[in-house]
């Protein structure tokens, strides 16, 4: 069992505990029917994090993804960072939320197939994760490539993307005095964040009849397969698909985030922690798509290496995820590489990644 305390979950700008992995179950008021789509799986079992270049082994893609963003990249990202802006502004004054301008953008990057360069651009973006737009723009594209894994069409993309950036609303109505708390939480404060699902629903309930189906998915973002969410402790197909890919998403993001109160998990002890602790919370598709599509050494991140070389990810390698092709920064006593030297570890057995560094922690 997973210790409902082990973790600190600084998502959304706020310090909100790792509560999806949680066994209590607090019952809340909500609605009874909920038509989940149908996933039917049975829970995923893993070895170690060799299964990630296993499990792409039979996957037809192409061998690099391009360096760097294109100003079309960083143009619909600030976009969308402004959106989101302004919702957090519009909820917290009780005012309406305008979906269409959001599905527009987000109907554009698919159109365009940026969402790989969209997520990587965000997860290597600077901006403050003690605001809520930060972490809702790393799990809109996160979520829409575990989308894209899964063989979703461009209509189902638009609806998870949309989801994504919206279902956590709710929680500019929790009280930032919960939220902030350095110490362990009472009865009553995890009844009060557990009810932010609840909130989302009931805002964006707000859309109309139209939006009905994204007001459900809100509501399910927090439950898990084994029954351990939250609000209703929903069960395995009890759940949509959709919303347990963005509850994964936004786990594995959560983890790998530098907090006031803990440092951030390295990406494969994030994942490690998925395979051993995690992986019967969210359905064995859902699973399968994640570890194919989210590269554990995004673009621009930077890693050691076992030499004690520090480098920057040029490229990354979908058949083989942990060994992308890293452009060396620092040499193994921390000196400045002046002159440009890359290295591909898919195809230098020598030299691994130990683990990947924060930029203000560069030599």
């Amino acid at each position: 069992m997973v210790d409902p305390y082990r973790f600190f979950h600084y998502y959304l700008g706020i310090m909100v505990r790792f509560a999806d992995i949680v066994t209590s179950k607090i019952k809340l008021g909500v609605p009874n029917k909920i038509t989940p789509v149908r996933v039917g799986e049975n829970a995923y079992r893993f070895a170690d994090l060799q299964v990630l270049e296993q499990l792409a082994e039979s996957t037809s893609v192409p061998k690099y993804e391009e360096e760097g963003p294109t100003f079309e990249v960083i143009g619909y990202y600030d976009e969308l960072l402004e959106l989101a802006q302004d919702i957090g502004d519009r909820v917290k004054r009780n005012k309406k939320i305008d979906p269409f301008p959001i599905l527009s953008i987000i109907h554009s990057i698919t159109a365009a197939n940026l969402t790989d360069e969209l997520y990587e651009y965000a997860m290597s973006s600077t901006v403050d994760y003690e605001e809520l737009p930060g972490p809702t723009m790393e799990a809109t594209f996160a979520s829409m490539k575990v989308g894209e894994g899964m063989g979703y069409d461009e209509k189902m993309l638009i609806k998870l993307g949309l989801t994504a950036f919206l279902e956590n609303v709710g929680i500019y109505k929790v009280p930032e005095g919960v939220l902030t708390k350095k110490g362990k939480l009472d009865e009553k404060e995890i009844k009060t964040i557990k009810s932010h699902p609840i909130i989302s629903y009931k805002i964006l309930s707000g859309m109309g009849e139209k939006f009905r189906w994204l007001a459900l998915l809100a509501l399910q973002t927090h439950e898990r397969s084994d029954g351990s969410g939250y609000p209703k402790g929903l069960k395995e197909d009890e759940i949509s698909e959709m919303a347990s890919i963005i509850g994964l998403t936004e786990t594995y993001i959560a983890m790998i985030k530098r907090t006031p109160y803990r440092d951030p998990y390295s990406r494969p002890d994030a994942v490690k922690f998925i395979i051993e602790d995690a992986k019967l919370q969210f359905p064995i598709k859902v699973l399968k798509a994640f570890f194919n599509e989210i590269s554990l050494y995004p673009v621009n991140t930077y890693v050691r290496l076992n030499s004690q070389a520090i480098g920057r990810v040029q490229s990354t390698n979908k058949r083989r995820p942990l060994r992308p092709r890293i452009a060396l920064l620092y040499d193994s006593e921390g000196k400045r590489i002046r002159s440009q030297k890359v290295i591909d570890l898919s195809e230098d057995p020598l030299f691994y990644i130990v683990e990947s560094i924060d930029k203000k922690d560069l030599p």
